[in-house]
């Protein structure tokens, strides 16, 4: 088994394990991608096991698993599989939801079956039934623990306003633990952490939505927050963060760092890059020793370095961007937001540029260069322009008077529709009241 299959299988558990699985199993194996042949199958048969196990099913089954193992298995897998997954695995999913729709929870002994039905949903990607499984309880004692599941089925939904919205909801439990002595005794450390666990899936939702600054202003307000239990532990989200028994098996602790890096490298302001892994914060969210190894990413931004920066972007973040589920969705948009950022800095500086020189000091293909750059030129309304035929981008001698005379003459022509349409408006309820007071008078 690989290394990335055995990391999955050592780290995460149900749901978040399928979607990676799934993710291994759905690529297509090149000679030169991270993901090979032998990769591919063993996420399959992993996945298989799991199904079985969890005693669960999935469309996943037909549209990506039995295709694979059809395709890169000399062994004939799929009419015993089809057979296994339609007279066995059906019926027992089958039976299974009948028996958990039976529970009324509306206690706190059925906890777990309310989740346990609320999984089954979402394991055959059923996840409006696996969400109304969750918002039909009344088990207020368990808030935060019923938080998390819906939190994680908004993350694997891609609804993350769905993560979001349990932030009112916890905060409201949390609030009332801490303000009505009456409920402190449900503000144990299990409940403490499923609170940090949620806190921390709506940071990486924010990540997933491409909202960098809200990640990086989420993590550290919640590197300050520390909750005392009833039985008087504090416990600081840190604690949990570094626990790899209390942070779980939904994402892990090198996910949350990465997608904390990657926002600074977005969003941090330009004078703090250089000393940014020296900050104490840093510091203590990603440790000591990652710090520095992090550091020739910031320094290569805060000097321009651009070429380096993408040459260590694709060093330290090559694996969790090609195999890990989540990050690949936006990696594009993180590395384009990257190669924009360069642009904008050439453009600022120069008059004229040799689009090939420019692909060579990036080491940014030539074609998807010039692609961008037109595109971030028209996005930003940049007066600059390309001429193919020197192969150059060139800034253009603008008269800057004839263009605010063009903007007065557009809008002295704006004004001039705006005051004939109330004319014609004026003249027409003139007509409409003299109208109107003439029948009166009849």
């Amino acid at each position: 088994m690989s290394k990335s299959l055995q990391y999955i299988n050592d780290t995460y558990t149900g749901l978040s394990k399928l979607e990676r699985l799934a993710s291994i199993a759905s690529q297509t194996p090149t000679a030169t991608s991270t993901v090979q042949q032998n990769d591919v199958l063993e996420a399959c048969l992993e996945a298989i096991e799991c199904f079985d196990r969890y005693n669960v099913t999935s469309p996943d089954i037909e549209q990506i698993y039995l295709p694979k193992l059809k395709e890169l298995s000399p062994i004939q897998f799929e009419d015993l599989l089809s057979s296994f997954w339609d007279k066995s695995l059906n019926a027992r999913v089958d039976r299974k939801i009948a028996e958990l729709n039976k529970s009324s929870y509306f206690s706190d002994s059925d906890i777990d079956r309310l989740m346990d039905l609320s999984r089954t949903h979402a394991f055959m990607k059923n996840y409006i039934a696996a969400n109304e499984v969750l918002l039909s309880t009344n088990l207020g004692s368990k808030t935060c623990r019923l938080s998390e599941l819906t939190a994680q089925i908004g993350i694997l939904q891609g609804n993350y306003g769905l993560t979001f919205s349990q932030a009112k909801k916890i905060e409201s439990f949390l609030s009332g633990c801490l303000n009505h002595e009456i409920y402190a005794d449900k503000l144990t450390e299990e409940e403490i952490g499923y609170y940090f666990r949620i806190k921390t899936l709506i940071v990486f939702a924010h990540f997933l939505k491409k909202e960098f600054d809200e990640v990086v202003e989420n993590t550290n307000k919640l590197l300050d927050l520390t909750i005392d239990s009833h039985s008087g532990v504090s416990i600081s989200w840190l604690d949990i963060l570094n626990s790899s028994e209390k942070f779980g098996k939904f994402i892990n602790r090198e996910e949350i760092i990465s997608a904390y890096v990657v926002s600074l490298l977005m969003v941090c302001p330009k004078d703090q890059l250089r000393n940014i892994t020296a900050n104490d914060k840093f510091v203590a969210i990603v440790g000591k020793d990652r710090s520095l190894e992090f550091k020739p990413l910031f320094q290569s931004l805060s000097s321009a370095d651009f070429k380096t920066l993408f040459a260590t972007l694709d060093e330290q973040f090559h694996e969790i961007s090609t195999i890990n589920v989540f990050f690949r969705k936006i990696w594009g948009d993180v590395n384009l937001k990257l190669r924009y950022k360069a642009y904008g800095l050439y453009l600022s500086l120069i008059v004229r540029i040799d689009a090939t020189h420019l692909s060579d000091r990036l080491d940014i293909d030539k074609t998807l260069l010039v692609k961008e750059l037109k595109g971030y030129i028209k996005d930003k309304e940049l007066e600059f322009e390309y001429k193919p035929e020197g192969d150059i981008f060139e800034r253009i001698k603008v008269d800057k008077h004839q263009v605010f005379v063009n903007k007065l003459t557009a809008a002295s022509e704006d004004l001039d529709v705006i005051r004939s349409n109330l004319e014609d408006n004026s003249d027409l309820l003139k007509s409409r009241l003299s109208s109107r007071v003439g029948k009166s008078s009849a």
